[in-house]
């Protein structure tokens, strides 16, 4: 749809004036100008296409003097961009719930403004706050922009350590912080008030502690979580007649295509990766059984120089919250198609039918109690460790104590429902709604994108399904079958078929299973070394950036932008030993590379920041 920036003030000249200063770092830093512009009362707003889009502007009502506009792929009542901003208008009054009701309405990944004539206007983000929307106040004022990193340029910052000690130690930022200090990110399902002359409010328009199994009264079942699924990707599709479907060899994208074949729609499919990868074989498989339009990307033959200056390109995109030499080649598949098609379409929060993460709480599985938060931090988010005295700061816990916080805090209240709601909730308000949040608010900045386990009623049939359903896959291998038998029966990336396990189809897993199983009891009893790394990139592409002159002069200590995060001396050790290194370093190797290039970003003297006081 758009990325914007609003603007609350004291006085209109001040919201004017942070306005301009905020246009123009959009247009140094996202190389972006203003689409549309608004001035009502003391408040300000610009808009600005995505990418690859023209972008949606803002709706005006010209009889009431209403206005709106979003971020992010909303579908209203069916309807999606321009059309959908026409349509809250219409529909809606100036009543105080009117932000409320739009929002239950409103599906998909989205942040909505609701403004009125004088100024007063209601921000609605999404269920799970998957597209990122940041607030800072400043001198005089309020401003809110799904860019954290326009914010920071605004006037003088200071780095939240918190936040950058999460993002080094887990290439994530967790909870409302960004990197910056005073740059909160707005929290999922919320409805912000901001009046003029009162201070912000909020309301809460979907509560997914209400929706998990012990909580809710509801019960989800085979039946209706397929009826919805199809409902969700009917919406999809016929809003975007021209829609490109990942499809991959796992579960996810196995479960979009079945929904999507059942909508009787047309649309596109797309794998990615080396012509004799399993993804892609068992794509084109898939596609000759239903004769389905497949495009396949393979990797680019590109050489680091040119891997390394995509990757400074896609640092406006991810704000620094998310490793660029990771996303680089995100960006590149997607800004590759973005021109061809109406909108991207994957299986993302596919794993809430799985039970993803159960096996951590065997064998309690489904139980009361038996929760260990720090088990779970550890194991699933900061496995990776934290380099011990690099950063700057003193810490008086460690970052896996931080995380398993965060986890007791995001359960709280909870504690009376089975040990696997716990876990869907942890799930659901620390990795998709950051990790997984900040992967597609970057794309959504190229080109809209949309999932149908990100609508409302397969969310809430899927949680409301009991966790020891789910566990080991048993509700996903049901549901692809339910939807399409056939399709089920293929086999996945593994050789196995993306069926449930029984006694008559048993031995097309045996053999598969072991293939793909043995090799990882191997490496876990430290008898057989990974050949990959934890977060996704290729130790040799990693280190042969250091090969690049711009590479290793930035990484010069003493002539870092973000030289202040860090002590001299550990930074010059670890420089130091990187290339001999394992894969954990090897990983924030690239995150200390975002740092750099988001230091360089900042407004400051010479390319370094210029910090507040204290």
């Amino acid at each position: 749809m758009n990325q914007f920036v609003l603007v609350q003030a004291e006085a209109p000249e001040r919201a004017e004036e942070l306005l301009l200063t905020a246009v123009s770092l959009f247009r140094r830093i996202l190389h972006a100008d203003p689409a549309d512009s608004l001035a009502a009362g003391r408040t300000r707003a610009a808009v600005f296409p995505l990418l690859a889009r023209p972008g949606a502007g803002i709706s005006r009502c010209p009889v009431s003097g209403r206005w709106a506009l979003g971020a992010g792929t909303p579908f209203y009542d069916g309807r999606t961009g321009r059309d959908a901003l026409d349509s809250i208008l219409r529909d809606g009054t100036a009543a105080p719930d009117y932000g409320v009701l739009s929002a239950e309405r409103t599906e998909g990944l989205f942040a909505i403004v609701l403004g009125q004539p004088d100024g007063a206007f209601q921000l609605l983000t999404d269920r799970l706050g998957n597209l990122h929307v940041y607030e800072r106040r400043v001198r005089g004022g309020t401003v809110i922009s799904t860019s954290s990193l326009i914010l920071a340029s605004l006037e003088s910052w200071s780095p939240d350590w918190h936040g950058c000690r999460q993002f080094l130690s887990t290439g994530t930022v967790f909870g409302r912080r960004s990197p910056f200090a005073g740059v909160e990110k707005l929290g999922p399902a919320r409805v912000f008030s901001y009046g003029p002359g009162a201070a912000r409010t909020e309301r809460i328009h979907w509560d997914l502690r209400d929706r998990l199994y012990g909580r809710t009264q509801e019960r989800g079942d085979l039946a209706s979580t397929a009826g919805a699924l199809v409902a969700a990707m009917d919406t999809i599709l016929a809003a975007y007649p021209n829609a490109l479907l990942d499809l991959t060899g796992g579960y996810d994208s196995r479960c979009v295509l079945a929904a999507a074949l059942e909508t009787g729609r047309p649309f596109t499919t797309i794998v990615n990766g080396p012509d004799n990868a399993p993804d892609v074989e068992t794509a084109r498989r898939i596609a000759r059984e239903f004769g389905l339009k497949l495009l396949h990307t393979p990797p680019p033959a590109a050489g680091p120089l040119e891997c390394w200056s995509t990757a400074r390109e896609c640092l406006p995109l991810t704000d620094g919250e998310y490793d660029v030499t990771l996303y680089q080649s995100a960006f590149r598949a997607h800004s590759g198609r973005a021109r061809e098609f109406d909108v991207t379409v994957n299986g993302s929060n596919g794993e809430i039918t799985k039970g993803y993460w159960y096996e951590l709480l065997m064998p309690h599985t489904g139980k009361r109690g038996h929760f260990d938060s720090r088990r779970i931090a550890a194991a699933r988010f900061t496995f990776e460790g934290e380099p011990a005295g690099l950063l700057a700061h003193d810490f008086p816990t460690s970052v896996t104590d931080d995380l398993a916080a965060e986890i007791d805090a995001a359960n709280a209240g909870l504690e009376d429902c089975p040990n696997t709601s716990l876990l869907d909730s942890v799930y659901l308000t620390l990795r998709m709604h950051r990790w997984q949040g900040r992967i597609s608010s970057s794309t959504q900045r190229i080109w809209p994108g949309a999932s149908p386990f990100m609508f409302r009623r397969p969310m809430e049939l899927s949680l409301a399904v009991p966790g020891v359903k789910r566990a080991r896959l048993a509700f996903t291998t049901r549901l692809i079958e339910r939807l399409n038998p056939r399709l089920a029966a293929l086999p996945l990336e593994y050789g196995y078929p993306a069926l449930p396990v029984r006694a008559g189809n048993l031995h097309r897993f045996l053999v598969p299973g072991w293939k793909e199983y043995w090799p990882k009891l191997l490496q876990k009893a430290g008898l057989r070394k990974s050949r990959g790394t934890p977060g996704g990139a290729a130790p040799d592409f990693t280190l042969s950036l250091l090969g690049l002159d711009e590479v290793r002069e930035m990484l010069r200590p003493q002539r870092m932008a973000s030289a202040y995060l860090y002590r001299p001396d550990a930074l010059a050790a670890w420089l130091g030993r990187i290339e001999q290194a394992d894969s954990r370093e090897r990983n924030r190797l690239g995150r200390v590379l975002t740092l750099e290039l988001l230091a360089r970003a900042l407004p400051g003297q010479g390319g370094r920041a210029t910090l507040c006081a204290g």
